[in-house]
């Protein structure tokens, strides 16, 4: 008997399990540590600190086991995320944003003022000043320790705090 809800919690939770083991975890034999390494600090290393926009990438083939036509294919990728999305915030027990995800925020570019509206500059942050503060995670891409880079709840059993 095929359950199309068996379906999509199948997919919601392999979508958050993915998209976790991306950007928390070393992964098995330190995968993704390595791939995170490799990605460095471009668009792609960004990516992988965040598992809201790793769900969307995750969620896009698995939707495909929900619905094949291009609507129902649409409404269940973004479904998928975003149930994924939700496992992830219950999961993570309301913490606050990330701090790769804040750093992310502060890097924008703000959007231009209204015609006739003072403009105020702004200086964008130097690498310097950002590691200065003390406030910013370190993936394990910047030489962190094998599980310094997780949240306390997500290291493994036994794993020392500070290794």
């Amino acid at each position: 008997m095929d359950s199309g809800w068996l379906r999509l919690t199948l997919a919601v939770l392999a979508t958050w399990r993915l998209s976790r083991l991306v950007a928390f975890e070393d992964g098995p034999w330190d995968v993704v540590a390595r791939g995170r390494r490799l990605a460095g600090d471009g668009m792609l290393g960004h990516l992988m600190d965040c598992p809201y926009c790793l769900s969307l990438w995750f969620a896009a083939p698995l939707a495909l086991a929900l619905d094949a036509t291009l609507p129902g294919w649409v409404l269940a990728w973004l479904g998928v995320s975003g149930g994924a999305s939700l496992v992830e915030k219950i999961v993570s027990r309301g913490e606050p944003q990330d701090n790769v995800s804040a750093a992310h925020a502060r890097r924008t570019v703000p959007a231009p003022a209204p015609e006739g509206a003072a403009s105020i500059p702004v200086a964008p942050l130097t690498e310097d000043q950002e590691e200065s503060d003390g406030l910013l995670w370190e993936p394990a891409r910047r030489g962190a320790s094998r599980h310094e880079h997780l949240r306390p709840h997500d290291r493994p059993l036994g794993a020392p705090e500070n290794e």
